[in-house]
């Protein structure tokens, strides 16, 4: 079935009445999974429809069918328009790895599956058997890291990585032992490790054939610290620091968040040596940020401290019907115009840009918001069970009452 549409709506009483909700009679696909070296069917292959970008696919698309002991398989609820069909199983490789689509169209290129008004397909799917790579991860020290994250950057079986998450795929023994399944043999891929306690390691390039082992070595722990201060020099706690790669845009590292303390202090691990932006983020101040290098062989360094204004903000309070202040609500705020409530000036795409912020009342049921466009507001507040309405309120007045 494909997704309904829906218009505008209202809610009265708090019932949301959607009126006719109309849906389309999906197509019906049946056909084989087959080992492609040896023709022998495939049992237990995950068989899904493509409907746009295939990663997209993978996790909002989940009508699928699973092929049984003779490969078979029957896929309903497929839109009239999907332009192809993908097999995926742990054993095999990841079709969108492999330099042709493993999936039959018949030569059809991206046209839809169903021709001339046709409602039913057969297409019998081929999977490439898969290799692996194993692996051993060592601290700067020479010792094996148990409990290391390994990560593939390509070639690699994103179905085996999905279907293994919490079984232990992906990262090291007791013994700094591990290995990579679902990679295409032959395949030139690129492997990097991960761990809490230590940098990460170079990325390794290796190519998977039998016997391939790759040995990953991580890097000493680099850490940023420093405290948060306010414009007259008062500490600032629960500020959200966290630092990430200057010019890369895409697939940048990034470091472990940290909160500073009652004293204002912060302590960043996990930190990508290299130019970094560090960026100080907090619901009653206006965003900052600041630029600095961490050399791998530096292991630290301390920002000295870091002042924080306000900028233009909203301050409030919550109560109930009676007047009592309402303390331990969350009251969130969102720009009308959808233009996002605070940026930075730093002349690149803005990811930190902030679209909401929200705050919680204290034992006066108060809150408040700084660091904001000026502009509107839509705000609300909400508990367990309960929530209020949503007034508009212009950047820079203090005295709402919610």
């Amino acid at each position: 079935p494909k997704e309904a549409q829906l218009g505008k709506t209202e809610v009265i009483d708090g019932v949301m009445d959607l009126g006719a909700v109309v849906l389309e009679v999906g197509g019906v696909a049946r056909g084989r999974v087959l080992d492609k070296s040896t023709g022998d069917p495939v049992e237990g292959a995950f068989v899904r429809f493509l409907g746009g970008l295939p990663f997209r696919t993978l996790f909002l698309n989940t009508e699928h069918a699973v092929s049984d002991r003779d490969g078979r398989y029957e896929l309903v609820g497929i839109p009239k328009e999907a332009p192809a069909l993908i097999a995926m199983h742990p054993d095999y490789v990841d079709p969108r790895e492999m330099r042709e689509l493993l999936m039959t169209m018949r030569g059809q290129g991206k046209q839809s599956l169903f021709k001339g008004g046709a409602t039913e397909v057969e297409v019998d799917l081929l999977l490439e058997s898969a290799g692996s790579v194993d692996g051993l991860v060592l601290s700067p020290d020479g010792e094996p890291v148990a409990g290391a994250r390994v990560q593939p950057r390509s070639g690699f079986n994103l179905y085996r990585q999905l279907a293994a998450l919490g079984q232990g795929d992906g990262y090291t023994d007791n013994e700094g032992r591990f290995r990579l399944e679902g990679v295409r043999n032959g395949s030139r891929i690129e492997i990097q490790a991960s761990h809490r306690a230590y940098g990460d390691s170079a990325r390794v390039a290796v190519t998977a054939e039998p016997g391939a082992e790759v040995t990953l070595r991580l890097r000493p722990a680099l850490e940023l610290s420093g405290r948060v201060v306010d414009e007259q020099e008062r500490a600032v706690a629960g500020a959200r620091v966290s630092a990430r790669q200057d010019g890369v845009r895409r697939g940048a590292a990034r470091s472990d968040p940290g909160l500073s303390d009652e004293q204002g202090r912060f302590t960043v691990r996990g930190v990508p040596a290299g130019d970094l932006i560090v960026h100080f983020d907090h619901p009653r101040f206006k965003p900052a940020q600041r630029k600095t290098s961490l050399a791998a062989e530096e292991g630290a360094r301390d920002l000295g401290d870091i002042a924080l204004t306000k900028g233009i903000g909203i301050e409030g309070r919550v109560v109930d019907e009676s007047g009592t202040p309402q303390p331990g609500l969350t009251v969130q705020a969102n720009s009308v115009d959808g233009s996002g409530l605070s940026g930075l000036d730093t002349g690149q795409r803005v990811e930190e840009e902030r679209r909401w912020v929200s705050d919680v009342t204290d034992d006066e049921g108060v809150f408040a918001f700084y660091g904001l466009k000026e502009g509107a507001y839509r705000l609300q507040a909400h508990g367990t069970e309960i929530y209020s309405d949503r007034p508009e309120i212009q950047s820079g007045t203090t005295d709402v009452t919610i």
